[in-house]
């Protein structure tokens, strides 16, 4: 059996953290998502690495022509020592922000992106990650270093590619869910 921590900042009250384990069930219990011959994936594997970044009071059109020019859904909140605080998702602009008319030329990523930012750390394994997109439905999950600063991001299509079709299959599936 082997662990990580993995680090969802909170709502004001302190970092909080969960303390994830990984184990194999017995043969013949559970069908197990991969091939046990195969070598175990770690996040530094597939993530992207040094992900482009933004501040909360970079501005929608700014962070929109970021993940256009990185392609990309999806880009760390941080703050000045490069510490996640958030995320904004094109999707958070679309529905939270153009959709309500709400979106001036100054409008800023703080008041739209999405918060806490839920982290994994370096240490953790393929399978950790996406037990953690499983538990929290979502699509992609920051990964921060020993220091708690943004190293990469992994998202649902690093999974897929890395070639696990039972356990991309199972990510899909409990990502997507209805809530």
């Amino acid at each position: 059996m082997r662990g990580c921590f993995a680090y969802d900042e909170g709502h004001g009250l302190g970092p909080k953290q969960a303390w994830f384990t990984s184990h194999t069930p017995p043969l013949g219990q559970h069908e197990l998502p991969f091939n046990l011959l195969e070598p175990a994936l770690d996040i530094h594997s597939i993530m992207t690495a040094d992900p482009a970044c933004c501040s909360a009071d970079t501005t929608l059109r700014q962070v929109a022509q970021l993940m256009k020019e990185r392609d990309c859904g999806q880009i760390p909140v941080v703050d000045g020592n490069r510490k996640p605080v958030g995320v904004i998702t094109d999707r958070d602009i679309v529905v939270r922000a153009l959709a309500k008319d709400d979106a001036s030329p100054s409008a800023t990523v703080g008041a739209y992106m999405t918060a806490p930012a839920t982290t994994i750390t370096t240490q953790c394994s393929l399978d950790d990650c996406a037990q953690l997109m499983e538990q929290n439905q979502i699509r992609r999950v920051v990964v921060v270093d020993e220091q708690g600063c943004v190293a990469g991001i992994v998202a649902q299509a690093d999974i897929a590619l890395a070639g696990r079709d039972g356990r991309t299959a199972e990510v899909v599936k409990q990502v997507s869910r209805p809530a």
